[in-house]
Parts: structure tokens; sequence; C-alpha cells
């Protein structure tokens, strides 16, 4: 399963000459509405034997796998490392994102070469708040063939996978 949370957080305006936008283009959640949904619907939902894949950022990262921790068992972090992040206020550039992996039940193993490494690159689908590479969801079609998956909060559909949308 994985996880995109629409998290609440400040974004910084951009000049109309720059590229993106000012924010989502959906309703955002706090993060204690975020977690209320973790302990209601979505860990209850897992099956016996579930990998759970949840997309964060620097700002929530340790809130979160230290909520997540106590409730499902961790195994490492993946950084997807971006190449179309602006610099923020002229300094360092936040070209990365985290997704965090934990598990629940008998550990099932990934097929195939994939999860050789902990960082991957890509770029977005599209050019949406919040689009997610290609890559990440391909190396999860690779690594868990058969199996069935799902994205909650999903930006877009994906073939092959229950999907329910961030709207």
């Amino acid at each position: 399963m994985v996880v995109d949370p629409p998290w609440q957080c400040p974004f910084v305006r951009r000049k109309k000459h720059q590229v993106g936008k000012t924010g989502p283009s959906y309703h955002t959640w706090p993060m204690d509405a975020v977690f209320a949904f973790f302990d209601r619907v979505l860990i209850p939902a897992l099956a016996c034997s579930a990998h759970i894949f949840v997309w964060c950022i620097d700002r929530n990262m340790w809130q979160v796998e230290s909520f997540l921790r106590e409730r499902l068992r961790f195994h490492c972090r993946l950084v997807w490392c971006k190449r179309n992040a602006f610099p923020l206020f002229g300094s360092v550039k936040r070209n990365h994102e985290y997704v965090l992996w934990f598990w629940k039940g008998k550990f099932i193993r990934p097929a195939g070469v994939s999860f050789g490494r902990s960082c991957f690159h890509g770029q977005p689908h599209a050019r949406l708040h919040s689009a997610k590479p290609e890559a990440f969801y391909d190396m999860l079609d690779e690594a868990f063939q058969g199996l069935v998956k799902a994205d909650v909060f999903a930006r877009r559909k994906r073939e092959g996978w229950y999907c329910w949308p961030v709207e």
C-alpha cells in the first residue's frame, strides 16, 4: 500500500514568472487528522501481511516515523532525489522526499533487484502538485508482482492498482 497523505503545511509563494503553484489544488489535512485516518481506516484495513510505503517531507518525517513505529514494523527510508526543485530563498535545494517503508505480519520479500538501493531518481508523472515519479511505482510493480497494490490519496489512476483519489 502506498500512502501519500495530503499533509497540511505552509507553502512558499512564488512569483508569477516562476514555475509551480503556491499550493495544492486539493483539500489538505492537519497531522492529527492524518494520524486518526491511519488508526481508524488504513492500519485496520491492511492484510495480515502487508507493506506500507508512506510519503513525507523533512518537516514531518520524524513525527510520522515515530507515530507509525508504534503501530507497524519499520523497514527503512527510501529517498526520491528530484531534479525539479527550486532553491528555498536562494539557499540549498530541497530536492528530495522520503518514503517510509513499514510492514505488518510476515515480511514479504521483494523480487528483482529494484530494492538494492535506498535512493531512486525520476521525474514526477506530471507537473501537478505532489505528483510522484513513475520510477517508484515501476519499482513496486517489479518487486511485488502478483500481489494486490493500493494507492491511497492517489494523484492519478494507475493500471493494476486500487486507487483512492486525494479529492
